[in-house]
């Protein structure tokens, strides 16, 4: 198994997009060859074709992913005067813009495959949003396989956070004479003050309905004699 990679240099004072920055991998085993191609568009495969030993590796391509997920800014005639794969494959989520629209641009610069599934149907271009997960299996002599295979998936979408306790947990402690959000709940009606700082407001030492509920001794800033 050989694998290579290449890709374009920033290059200071020009147009740098992320995406034409994105490695270019070349996976080979045997007569195989599949192209890995990052999210590339047309300026960057434009510089990546300006070096010999990438256009190089590029002949014999069997198997190509289509760069940007298939978008049409991916397309690059130049490239595939250089290439003609069997099959191209485009890893995307469902249809929502026109510019995925690209599937007849690659079919008709491939020269076709078969999954194992389905040897009867002769495919150019392969996508997730049609075909689902795909695996392919290659032997030490190039030849290769393609099948639609079933994988556990990430939740597409995200479960509601979980509820965080509201003034009604509160009030259970306190008592609903005390909480005007806790009306109606059981309470745990505190002794009547008992000193100064109880009719402050502060924790009655000898009587917490909070520290009482979690069985614990009185709370005080103060010492108890005993």
């Amino acid at each position: 198994m050989q694998i290579r990679w290449y890709y374009g240099f920033f290059t200071p004072g020009t147009v740098n997009k992320t995406n034409d920055l994105s490695l270019a991998v070349v996976a080979q085993f045997g007569d195989f060859k599949i192209v890995f191609t990052g999210d590339l568009e047309v300026a960057g495969w434009r510089r990546l074709l300006t070096l010999p030993a990438f256009r190089a590796d590029l002949v014999g391509t069997t198997v190509f992913v289509a760069s940007h997920h298939g978008r049409e800014s991916g397309c690059c005639t130049e490239l595939f005067d250089l290439i003609r794969p069997q099959l191209v494959i485009i890893s995307d989520d469902e249809h929502q813009y026109d510019s995925q629209d690209t599937n007849a641009w690659y079919r008709s610069r491939c020269t076709g495959a078969v999954f194992a599934n389905n040897a009867l149907e002769r495919r150019y271009v392969a996508t997730t949003r049609k075909d689902g997960s795909m695996r392919l299996d290659i032997d030490a002599a190039g030849r290769w396989t393609i099948q639609r295979v079933k994988v556990r998936d990430w939740q597409r979408k995200s479960s509601a956070p979980a509820k965080t306790p509201g003034f009604g947990a509160l009030s259970a402690l306190l008592g609903s004479d005390q909480n005007p959000f806790g009306m109606g709940l059981p309470s745990f009606a505190p002794t009547p003050p008992r000193s100064g700082l109880d009719a402050l407001g502060f924790l009655n030492a000898q009587d917490d309905p909070i520290s009482r509920a979690f069985g614990l001794g009185p709370l005080s800033p103060f010492s108890t004699k005993r």
